[in-house]
């Protein structure tokens, strides 16, 4: 079975995923990692202002596949301290994982 990072994957094969990533994914994914977004789906209701800018430059800049942008903050929700994003983008196609992190 091939495993390979998701930062390794393009945007094409996660558009078209295959059965042993989604096996993998429900393998290794810590439980803590998943209550996190279980917790920020709960909320997810709540946009505030710097979520709704952090995820209008995302779109602006790198066009995304895939956005999601989740408020983790700690405390209240209505805090907008700590955010996790996923984006999927062309724009990361070809580019190590540094210069991705970089854009």
């Amino acid at each position: 079975l091939p495993i390979c990072s998701l930062s390794a994957l393009t945007a094409q094969s996660l558009r078209t995923p295959c059965p042993e990533m989604a096996l993998l994914a429900k393998l290794f994914i810590p439980a803590a990692r998943s209550r996190g977004f279980a917790a920020a789906s709960a909320a997810a209701s709540f946009r505030g202002p710097v979520q709704e800018h952090i995820e209008a430059r995302l779109q602006t800049e790198l066009k995304p596949l895939h956005l999601e942008v989740a408020n983790e903050s700690h405390g209240r929700i209505t805090d907008e301290s700590h955010f996790h994003v996923l984006v999927v983008s062309e724009a990361f196609e070809g580019l190590k994982p540094l210069q991705r992190h970089r854009l």
